[in-house]
């Protein structure tokens, strides 16, 4: 991920988090100008190790907030911004219940993919 620029290492796709938003599983949204690859992604922190998010403080209180919350899904749109270039998002996010005989667990399927007026600049 070295080289790029921070908009071009946002995580573009379809991702599972855990509690602490470590990354899961990944899915690129497609190969263009924006995202990163699976191998990239997959065992880092979405809101520590990738920028812009790290800096973007609202987004990541939208995801933990949905987290805390009883809502099974839900979607609002964000803008990434660096330096003079921004990138608009649509962020949809549902709950992943996952029960064993020994443990039940509670991940976020997160999907972030570019607004087509972001896909165009």
């Amino acid at each position: 991920m070295q080289n790029k620029s921070p908009l071009n290492m946002l995580p573009i796709g379809l991702l599972e988090l855990d509690a602490s938003g470590t990354v899961l599983y990944f899915k690129p949204y497609r190969d263009g100008p924006y995202s990163c690859s699976a191998i990239d992604a997959e065992g880092r922190n979405l809101f520590t190790d990738f920028a812009p998010i790290a800096e973007a403080l609202e987004f990541q209180e939208r995801i933990r907030t949905f987290r805390r919350s009883p809502a099974p899904a839900d979607s609002f749109h964000f803008t990434f911004g660096h330096a003079q270039s921004n990138l608009a998002v649509k962020v949809l996010l549902a709950r992943i219940h996952e029960q064993s005989v020994l443990c039940s667990t509670e991940s976020v399927l997160v999907h972030i993919k570019p607004l087509a007026a972001s896909m165009a600049a």
